[in-house]
Parts: C-alpha cells; structure tokens; sequence
C-alpha cells in the first residue's frame, strides 16, 4: 500500500492521486501557502472543502477535505520556530 501522506523531513507529503495508477508522485508541503496552495489544487480536482486553510495558534495550518469517493482527508502544516 502507498502512503497518502506523512510528515517527512519538515514537511506534509501526499501522493499526487491524479498520476495514479501510472506513476507514483508525491506534492510537498512546506509552508502555509503550500497548504493553502493543495488545498485549492484538491478542490479544483473534485475534493469538497470541509474546512479552508485555518491557523491553530503557536502551531501551524491545516485544511479539512472530502475525497470525489467520500474519504475525508486533511493537510497540515507545523509553524516553524
């Protein structure tokens, strides 16, 4: 089984379900507007989004979205520093 995501070397990564099952791609998340950015991305694709990029205070981003087969799914970002 592939991962879908998992924090990995400072950032968020999730494989890149439109390549799939052709290849296997991953989108890294570093920042924010890299949350904001996947965010946006998935629900161009089809995802509805549950909850748009929202800061958790003194810790980092994170968006709640819902899969075009009903999986819900979520990206988070960790504050640096």
């Amino acid at each position: 089984m592939l991962p879908t995501i998992e924090w990995k070397n400072e950032a968020v990564v999730m494989i890149d379900q439109r390549k799939l099952p052709v290849s296997e791609v991953y989108v890294t998340c570093r920042t924010a507007a890299d949350v904001a950015k996947a965010i946006r991305q998935a629900e161009g694709l089809g995802a509805t989004v549950m909850k748009e990029s929202t800061e958790v205070p003194g810790m980092g981003w994170f968006g709640v979205l819902v899969d075009p087969t009903g999986a819900a799914f979520a990206v988070w970002q960790i504050r640096e520093g």
